[in-house]
């Protein structure tokens, strides 16, 4: 029962966040999106992966900082996930997800759930070759 109370929620703040973001918010939404920085260029990149290792999320930009906002993240099996600042630097540690389970979180900009080092890529991590679908928002910011 607990577990289908959780999905259903997961799902609810999945649907917000997908109408409320989209696939990038315009200057007409900052209004009703609490105050985002009409300068920031807010972008969405879709998560389907299922290689064990490295994928790359968000590809690395030239003296810039990807700094994540917003994560919906669900998997199709057991794995362990993690975020990657590039290739060598754990940005989390392991988060272990069952089948058809996953996590939603979200901060107001100018708030972030995390950033990568300027230049380097958002990795997501797969312990394993397990399909892990949803999405990230972020904007790129200068090197500082």
């Amino acid at each position: 029962m607990q577990r289908s109370i959780i999905r259903t929620r997961l799902a609810a703040a999945a649907t917000g966040l997908l109408l409320l973001l989209g696939s990038k918010v315009e200057a007409a939404d900052v209004k009703s999106t609490g105050g985002l920085d009409k300068a920031r260029a807010y972008k969405t990149e879709d998560i389907n992966h299922g290689a064990s290792g490295d994928n790359t999320i968000v590809a690395a930009v030239a003296s810039k900082r990807i700094k994540v906002y917003a994560i919906v993240l669900v998997s199709s099996g057991t794995v362990n996930v993690k975020w990657k600042d590039g290739a060598a630097t754990d940005l989390t540690g392991d988060i272990n997800l069952q089948a058809r389970e996953g996590y939603t979180i979200l901060a107001t900009p100018p708030t972030f759930i995390l950033a990568t080092t300027a230049g380097n890529a958002l990795i997501l991590n797969l312990s394993g070759a397990v399909g892990v679908d949803g999405w990230v928002a972020y904007w790129d910011d200068d090197g500082s």
